[in-house]
C-alpha cells in the first residue's frame, strides 16, 4: 500500500518534503545526480524496510502484500559479465 502525504504529515520534519513517485516523468540523469547529492549530504534519508536477493523476489512480494511494511523493499541484482 503506497502512503499518501497526509498519511505522512506527522512524521515529517518541520521542513520536510514528501515525495510521491506515482507520476513522476522520465527522470533525468541530472535528477539523478541532484538525488544522490541529496542522499549524500543527508538532507534526504531513503527509508529501507528490507532488502532481498533476486532469488527471493516471490518472498518480497509476499512481504509486501502483507501491508506490514514500513519503507521500500529492495531488491539486489547481481550482475557477471
Amino acid at each position: 500500500m503506497k502512503s499518501n502525504y497526509l498519511q505522512c504529515k506527522r512524521i515529517l520534519l518541520k521542513n520536510g518534503v514528501f515525495l510521491n513517485n506515482n507520476r513522476l516523468p522520465k527522470i533525468k540523469e541530472d535528477d539523478l545526480s541532484f538525488l544522490k547529492s541529496l542522499i549524500e549530504t543527508k538532507k534526504i534519508k531513503p527509508i529501507i524496510d528490507r532488502n532481498y536477493s533476486f532469488d527471493q523476489m516471490a518472498k518480497a512480494h509476499e512481504y509486501v502484500d502483507t501491508g506490514r511494511k514500513k519503507g521500500n523493499v529492495t531488491i539486489t541484482v547481481n550482475v557477471t559479465t
